[in-house]
């Protein structure tokens, strides 16, 4: 059996089999925490969302179950039917003191999901039982909730809200937040920013089962209405009553379009009263998760719509299948909240002001007649969905910020790769760490960093680079101040020996891979390095190749070594040009350290030693055919073009590299 290596209790009112709002995402951590080989035990309430009532039939006050490696204890709360300040706080008090009672051992850390609030109190109480640290992933921010939504009584009891908020969040050793909107106001109640990091919701990828013509006839939509739909819950915050404001004027004004509002939730008795009679209004019940895609992708648009009110409270969740779904989106949100800076970021959709039913009228059907924008919104939120907001990278995220609250420590057990085991992660080789996930995971990491905001540094390795880290202890921190990928063939093969399944993962095909597939999102790209003029031609050639790059700088450092002033002048240059990603094409180890010791000032999102792809893409040297490159040859290729100057390092490097690996045994020890 697998070791266990960390005991993690997670407090979130949500969780499945609720299949909207935020139980898929609290349950998608807690089955890939399990899955890990941790220890991992949920407190949830019994499902009541979206429908805002439990189940008929379950009046227990508890319930344990297994549900995929994750021992859920349920606990009964109140429930209610419509919101007001007085029910929502029995409804978190209910399950405050219910949750308090379950027994859960003695955790190695506690998570806390927010919303409920009662999830973050109990997170701390929970900690301070077990003398644990806990970590806060705020999707809702209570008290502006509080303030934002509509709820009766909200702003009386908003101020309440905060402190106890900030009660939960004082002593949390990591806080994740969905939208980087609820940074300002949790470093307003004392986080320090370095415990905040970015933990936006991924996208959950369900491609349609049906045929889109006949789900629009099996509903009655004509083949000439522009069908705009919302999806997810009708509640006060939602602010629906400018939908079906907006549908009563496409009446008045026979336009081409139908609105639809699908699902559940507080509001929607009292929306179909207010839309009774209006021919372009239909109302239709909530979906199971198989039908959703379906529906989703039988709609023309998407919508999505808050009140004025709501700014930085929350982020839907609705928008990561919106984006999977492939299909424009106007959203009817206040310009300066984090809906519509979410949506601007993907480049996926129209903002609207809320409440003008002409305006989002005439979006829908500017929509409608310029297919050309509808098809190209469609497919920026598809690519933003598979770029920034795959799950893949978010489990990433998710595992940095469980081993930040519990001091660096791992959560994933050690072990080989074996048949029936989820493969390791990395492994070590020479006393440096090597990334060993798939070359589509690091691409997708790579691409999700300008919207997670996670700061990253990749080196692309060979036998070379770790030689050299193993003579250098300058360069060895170097390469464990970041990310170290598999560019040589020998260090896939003696990946593979220590059992982690290792991809090349290898710069110059890096390079070309990481800007298409950014086009759809806008990065920018600065080059850094190369000979006088090569980064220029390096820019000109790839914008040849790639319509849509965009290059906001180009740089290339005299070969002397620089002063402190030309170094700050450099580094001001870039940070001036505000690039998503920075390429360094210094050639080893001299790019690695200036990475290195460079990093804290540059702002740059990633930063990619790349080395020898800038003489490559620039046309300057060529690379071996793929057949050679494949077989761990291309070094031979290499040193029969350039032969004076690659035939010592070779023959020096490569005897020394097989000399250091043979004396260290290659010891199989793998890890995170």
């Amino acid at each position: 059996m697998a070791e266990r290596v960390a005991k993690i209790l997670i407090v979130g009112i949500n969780y499945r089999p609720e299949t909207t709002g935020i139980a898929p995402y609290t349950t998608d951590v807690a089955e890939h925490l399990a899955a890990a080989g941790n220890d991992t035990i949920v407190i949830t309430g019994f499902p009541h969302y979206p429908s805002w009532k439990v189940e008929p039939g379950t009046y227990r006050l508890w319930t344990t179950e297994m549900l995929n490696g994750v021992r859920v204890l349920r606990r009964r709360h109140y429930v209610p039917r419509s919101q007001s300040a007085i029910r929502r706080a029995l409804y978190e008090g209910t399950f405050l003191l219910n949750g308090a009672l379950a027994g859960t051992g003695r955790p190695d850390l506690v998570i806390g999901v927010i919303p409920s609030l009662g999830g973050g109190i109990l997170a701390r109480g929970f900690a301070a039982r077990a003398r644990a640290p806990y970590a806060l992933i705020f999707q809702d921010l209570m008290a502006p909730a509080a303030r934002q939504s509509g709820i009766e009584g909200g702003t009386t009891v908003a101020g309440v809200t905060a402190r106890l908020e900030q009660w939960a969040v004082a002593r949390a050793t990591t806080v994740g937040v969905a939208s980087e909107n609820f940074r300002p106001y949790l470093q307003g109640l004392g986080v320090d920013d370095d415990r905040i990091v970015s933990l936006p919701n991924w996208s959950h990828e369900h491609p349609p089962s049906a045929d889109r013509s006949a789900t629009r006839d099996a509903l009655g939509w004509a083949p000439d209405r522009t069908v705009v739909l919302h999806a997810g819950n009708m509640g006060l915050k939602q602010g629906l009553g400018q939908v079906v404001e907006a549908a009563r004027r496409a009446d008045e004004l026979a336009a081409p379009v139908l609105f639809v509002l699908m699902g559940e939730g507080s509001q929607r008795s009292a929306l179909e009263a207010e839309g009774y009679g209006i021919e372009r209004l239909q109302f239709l019940p909530f979906q199971p998760e198989e039908r959703v895609a379906d529906m989703l992708d039988a709609a023309d648009v998407l919508l999505v719509s808050e009140r004025a009110s709501v700014i930085d409270m929350s982020l839907p969740s609705k928008l990561t299948a919106y984006f999977a779904a492939g299909r424009p989106i106007v959203a009817a949100v206040p310009t300066d909240g984090a809906t519509a800076a979410e949506i601007e970021r993907s480049c996926a959709g129209v903002i609207v002001p809320v409440g003008q039913a002409d305006g989002l009228i005439e979006a829908v059907v500017a929509l409608r007649d310029d297919a050309w924008r509808a098809a190209a919104l469609a497919e920026a939120g598809r690519r933003y969905a598979t770029s920034a907001l795959d799950q893949p990278t978010a489990m990433l995220r998710i595992d940095r910020l469980v081993g930040q609250a519990l001091g660096g420590r791992s959560t994933e057990h050690r072990r080989p790769a074996a048949a029936g085991q989820e493969p390791a992660w990395s492994f070590d080789l020479l006393g440096v760490e090597v990334n060993g996930a798939p070359f589509r995971d690091v691409l997708r990491r790579a691409l999700a960093a300008p919207v997670t905001g996670e700061r990253l540094s990749l080196h692309f390795a060979t036998a070379h680079t770790l030689v050299e880290a193993h003579d250098s202890q300058r360069m060895h921190a170097a390469l464990r101040a970041g990310t170290v990928e598999p560019d040589g063939m020998p260090l896939v093969w003696l990946g593979r020996r220590q059992g982690v399944p290792v991809e090349r993962v290898c710069g110059p095909d890096f390079m070309p891979a990481l800007i298409e597939a950014g086009i759809a999102a806008g990065w920018t790209h600065f080059f850094y390095g190369g000979a006088p003029g090569v980064p220029e031609v390096l820019a000109s050639r790839l914008a040849a190749r790639y319509p849509g790059l965009k290059v906001v700088g180009t740089l290339s450092p005299p070969f002397h070594a620089l002063s402190e002033d030309e170094e700050a002048t450099m580094i001001d240059t870039i940070n001036a040009a505000a690039p998503d990603f920075l390429w360094v094409g210094l050639g080893t180890p001299k790019q690695d350290l200036w990475v290195a010791e460079h990093r804290d000032q540059v702002r740059a999102p990633v930063v990619l030693a790349v080395g020898a792809a800038f003489d490559f893409h620039a046309g300057l040297r060529r690379r071996a055919p793929r057949w050679m490159q494949r077989s761990g040859m291309e070094w031979l290729f290499r040193l029969a073009v350039e032969p004076r100057r690659l035939g010592s390092r070779y023959t020096r490097v490569n005897a020394r590299f097989l000399r250091l690996v043979i004396d260290a045994g290659d010891a199989p020890r793998t890890g995170r």
